[in-house]
């Protein structure tokens, strides 16, 4: 196995650095481009200016109301039980 012991006089900077590349020579690969993270004023997540949650007001509300409506609807037969339904 290659290291630092094994190196001799070679910086460690120099021993494990990349190649350097000459000009006019292409890449292998094209370097990653990050993602913009932002928020809106409302606490929302935007990824690149988009909207990482893009379901609608309403959808979200007939979502909470369907969820409380099952909660009501089960806890008894849960707790008998004894589980936990939400952490």
């Amino acid at each position: 196995m290659i290291g630092m012991m094994n190196g001799g006089g070679d910086a460690p900077v120099d021993f494990y650095s990349t190649p350097k590349l000459a000009k006019g020579e292409e890449r292998l690969y094209e370097p990653q481009t990050r993602e913009v993270i932002s928020y809106l004023k409302d606490g929302r997540l935007m990824l690149d200016g988009q909207l990482v949650v893009t379901e609608s007001p309403e959808e979200l509300w007939q979502d909470l109301i369907m969820r409380v409506v099952w909660y009501m609807l089960c806890k008894d037969h849960l707790d008998v039980k004894g589980e936990k339904i939400f952490n």
